[in-house]
């Protein structure tokens, strides 16, 4: 069975190879095991530098963010594979 070193590590390794630009800060959020199908449902999170930045100067600190947090789940088989990337929302599941 994966432990949990193992999920953060293979976890950061698919993300690496996916997301396009430099990331920092990367967190393994959540990991729960499903028994029906001996998959592991994995939620990853990293700073990625935010593209929305304002060039107005006036703007809202909280708006004008250096990096913004990014959220992903990931479907993992009972070896870690990667079974599914997808875009997770932190007010649901």
């Amino acid at each position: 069975m994966l432990q949990l070193k193992d999920l953060y590590r293979i976890s950061q390794s698919n993300i690496n190879g996916i997301v396009p630009k430099e990331f920092n800060d990367f967190r393994l959020e959540q990991a729960e095991l499903d028994p029906n199908n001996n998959e592991w449902n994995i939620v990853v999170s990293f700073l990625l530098e935010n593209s929305n930045k304002s060039g107005n100067a006036l703007a809202p600190l909280f708006t004008n963010l250096q990096y913004e947090r990014v959220y992903k789940k990931l479907r993992l088989d009972s070896v870690g594979n990667l079974l599914g990337f997808y875009i997770y929302n932190n007010d649901s599941n």
